[in-house]
């Protein structure tokens, strides 16, 4: 009798308990209704929330869930988050439907801030941080690209690629509107003054009904200008100097509600780029265009292409220039078009002196060698991307890319050794087409999304190779008359689709199903000779995604049937099933705070260069004989790990990566020489290890407008290589570091101070082959900006080392300009300790031969340029 009444009193008091029990419900949003996560929630009897009665954190679409043991009839709610001003609101009782908690921006914490003398310069919000650029100028500043740099975490490099913790810029946007195709490029024509404030969308979204079940977040760059609707903006610069030296930056851009348009012209000759690989890739298709399915690329450069598009050392000279027109149009809301036209043009000039130091079988020959040589190139690419939201369940995406180059290169040669000179001579002409059309589906069925792509791929190169050489090139390709021609073709086409379907199963997890399918073919034609490989896979992928919350992943397996067929001699056609597993995982503390891993196994295809058994004349000295290789794949493993952090008011930004590559039983290649002459060809047994590590860190000085910015890269190369079929190791280390310091005082002077360290190891094993190159330097600029007059001087010293010798190069840079109204007269200079020229040492190391390269590189400048702004 006791036990029962003690268990009737234990359920007495759990009823009672559940029947107190309540739940307040709600979603917390801005003034522009976006949900905002992380917010703190808290429930209190009383305003000052002493008397907590329980709290929530809002998840990342904004709700909220407070559970109470206590019977409410009276209390408060508060919420905070960083950036917004704390809420407080009072309630009488429990509602009945789910609350509505609107935050306003925290401008007065943000004034105070600044009064204090620590304005920010950002603000987090969801997954955009906004910078206010003006924070972090100090009168330097000669563009758009310019400011970009100063932000935390941004970084652009030479070509004018833009990276924001190390992860590309994938959009280049103006008020949200994607009107800028050659992105980095772009805003060296735009005025630092142009963007009254930068946004970096981490999770951009162009209205695509999937971008919700995307694992990978697309990272874009907007430049907010609120005068700029519905006229005209952009600038016009030109300028020219001593030795005939020109630069010419133009751009005008304008924004409305159906159409928007931008038109950009540079062209200089004083070795600024004004188009990069990037934009070229991009502008082609991109490595999106040409990959396989199972995520590697089919993308290879010819010779001429890279001689164009990445200038070599040699070069002195160069005047280049590019025109690009983009069109957008919206005639209703659910279509958009946008329509850019790219052309480039360059003429180049170079010049090199070498002396080689060749193996050969008694005794080691000394070469000397000079090398004079002009370089002309064309670009043209036409693009077309359609968006189509047929409503709000089903959305398409079409895109259509044409692209034709001409690429030329020929080179004069005067070689000397053993008392016997003779002069060899390269023209090399390649021409090429492009064209890709990808179209993709995106619907929403029941909980989940069915989506679909077709991919279509076409490239076609000719080269034409005609030689004088001393050497005994293959008999082959002799002319009558004793020189050399070669007429190769390549040309590959790629087709693909897939289908798959990704639906809600728990707890914010995703089940993934795809199937994919891939036919990549391609050909070489060589003179009269011809080769063809056919390449196809068949594959079902299943695995489980998640990408919300604090853990987030995505894991899954591949089942891939891959199929070969070919004329090449020595290779039969084959099949073979592969399991290519991938798994990727996220702790995402925040949308600034995550740290994350990955793992993929994949298989590759072989490139039909690799197996081609027709030899190839490199250069007047160097041929590719037919390859042995005979694999038609090999499998690669991918590791990578990341960690980021942005921590707004410490100033602080780490930035950290670490990948590891290999691959088993890739090409190999054979280096050999036979007298002067050297070859190569690939054969079996390669392999390739590569580690690459990254670390960004930037970091305010306490309370001062300084900040520090350390950037560090390391890489390291294995390849196992063979002389003489002999195999051998090839160990190749890079280390740059880069530490600067940056002022931005409010007063008129300022500075920036720069070091750089860079070594660079070549080793081959069992040859007794171990080189090194060191550079390093620094930089001081002082700038001194008031009103309308701004200016800086920058001295600048460089040593490089190696066995050869060693070099030390001292020079300075200025700029002076002033603005009176829409104009800006400048005056500047770069290098002016060599107007007339630098000259550079390299070390170069291969199997057959070490080699010390003396540059002729590109002079300086002054000029004086006028700038107007529309």
């Amino acid at each position: 009798m006791g036990r029962l009444r003690s268990l009737l009193l234990c359920m007495l008091i759990c009823i009672c308990r559940f029947s107190i029990a309540q739940n307040i419900s709600g979603m917390v949003v801005d003034a522009q209704n976006t949900a905002i996560p992380f917010c703190t929630v808290t429930c209190s009897q009383d305003s000052a929330a002493h008397s907590i009665v329980s709290y929530a954190i809002s998840k990342d679409d904004g709700s909220f869930t407070i559970q109470s043991n206590k019977a409410l009839s009276s209390f408060w709610l508060t919420a905070r988050c960083v950036g917004y001003t704390t809420l407080r609101v009072h309630y009488k009782e429990v509602p009945a439907t789910p609350l509505h908690l609107m935050m306003k921006d925290d401008s007065y914490t943000l004034s105070e801030v600044t009064i204090k003398g620590r304005n920010l310069g950002a603000k987090i919000k969801n997954d955009t941080i906004e910078f206010s650029s003006d924070v972090f100028k100090n009168g330097s500043e000669q563009n758009m690209s310019d400011v970009i740099k100063k932000l935390p975490g941004m970084t652009v490099d030479e070509s004018g690629n833009v990276s924001y913790q190390g992860k590309k810029i994938d959009k280049f946007l103006v008020n949200g509107e994607d009107v800028l195709s050659t992105g980095g490029h772009t805003l060296k024509t735009l005025s630092a003054d142009f963007a009254s404030g930068v946004e970096l969308l981490s999770n951009y979204n162009d209205g695509n009904v999937g971008n919700s079940f995307n694992s990978k977040e697309t990272t874009a760059l907007n430049l907010i200008n609120k005068d700029f609707h519905n006229k005209w903006a952009g600038n016009f610069t030109e300028g020219g100097g001593m030795k005939n030296k020109f630069d010419s930056k133009n751009s005008a851009l304008k924004m409305g509600n159906k159409v928007s348009a931008s038109i950009i012209a540079n062209a200089n000759n004083t070795n600024e780029a004004v188009f990069s690989i990037m934009d070229y890739l991009n502008a082609n298709g991109g490595l999106t265009g040409v990959k396989t399915t199972n995520g590697f690329a089919q993308l290879s450069l010819s010779s001429a292409e890279r001689n164009v598009l990445m200038p070599s050392n040699d070069e002195y000279k160069r005047t280049s220039g590019i025109g690009n027109v983009n069109l957008t149009l919206k005639p209703s809301s659910h279509y958009k078009a946008t329509i850019g036209v790219i052309h480039n043009e360059m003429d180049a000039k170079s010049a090199l002196s070498t002396e080689q130091h060749i193996k050969m079988a008694q005794e080691n020959i000394r070469k000397s060698t000079e090398e004079n040589g002009k370089k002309r190139g064309s670009f043209s690419s036409f693009n077309l991307s359609q968006k189509w939201d047929v409503n709000q369940y089903t959305s398409l995406r079409f895109q259509t890319k044409l692209a034709y180059c001409d690429m030329r290169n020929s080179m004069s040669i005067m070689d000397y050794y053993n008392n016997n000179s003779d002069r060899n001579a390269d023209n090399d002409k390649n021409k090429g087409f492009n064209a890709l059309q990808q179209v993709s589906l995106n619907s929403l069925i029941g909980k989940g999304l069915l989506y679909g792509s077709v991919d279509f791929a076409f490239s076609k190169s000719d080269r034409n190779l005609d030689i004088l050489s001393s050497y005994e090139l293959p008999i082959e390709y002799t002319q009558a008359d004793g020189s050399y021609y070669i007429d190769r073709g390549l040309k590959k086409l790629n087709v693909a689709g897939a289908v798959g379907y990704v639906f809600p199963i728990f707890h914010k997890i995703n089940l993934k199903w795809e199937l994919s399918t891939q036919n990549y073919d391609s050909w070489i034609d060589q003179n009269v000779d011809s080769e063809h490989l056919n390449s196809h896979n068949f594959g079902i992928y299943g695995g489980l995604m998640k990408n919300k919350g604090l853990f987030r992943f995505d894991a899954g397996v591949r089942f891939s049937d891959y199929g070969n067929n070919t004329n090449i001699n020595g290779l039969a056609t084959k099949s073979i099933i592969k399991w290519e597993p991938s798994f990727a995982t996220e702790l995402r503390f925040s949308q600034q705070h995550s740290v994350a891993f990955g793992l993929s196994y994949k298989y590759v295809p072989t490139d039909i260069e690799a197996l081609s058994r027709l030899s190839v004349i490199n250069s007047y000295d160097e041929v590719t004989d037919a390859s042995s290789y005979s694999r038609l794949g090999n499998n690669a493993l991918n590791m990578n790990i990341a960690y980021k952090l942005y921590s707004l008011y410490s100033r602080t930004i780490i930035f950290m990566y670490l990948t590891y590559e290999k691959a088993d039983n890739t090409e190999m290649l054979n280096y050999q020489n036979d007298g002067l002459l050297h070859s190569q060809n690939y054969m079996d047994g390669g392999k390739k290890e590569t580690v690459n590590a990254t670390l960004y860190a930037n970091k305010g000085l306490g309370n001062l407008p300084i900040d520090a910015k350390l950037t560090t890269t390391f890489l390291w190369n294995r390849n196992e290589i063979a002389y003489n079929s002999i195999p051998c190791k090839m160990l190749i280390g890079n280390l740059k570091t880069d530490l600067g310091f940056v002022s931005r005082f409010k007063i008129p002077f300022n500075v920036e101070v720069d070091g750089l360290y860079n070594k660079l190891t070549n080793k081959v094993t069992d040859l007794n082959i171990d080189s090194s190159d060191k550079e390093f330097g620094g930089t001081a600029k002082l700038i001194f900006a008031k009103n309308k007059f701004a200016s800086f001087v920058t001295g600048k010293w460089n040593k490089i080392e190696n066995t050869s010798g060693s070099k030390i190069l001292r020079d300075i840079d200025f700029s002076i300009s002033y603005k009176i109204k829409k104009f800006t007269c400048k005056l500047s200079g770069t290098n002016i300790f060599h107007l007339n020229g630098i000259n550079w040492l390299k070390q170069n190391v291969t199997p057959t031969y070490t080699s010390y390269v003396r540059y002729k590189q590109h002079s300086g400048n002054v000029m004086l340029s006028l700038t107007y702004q529309l």
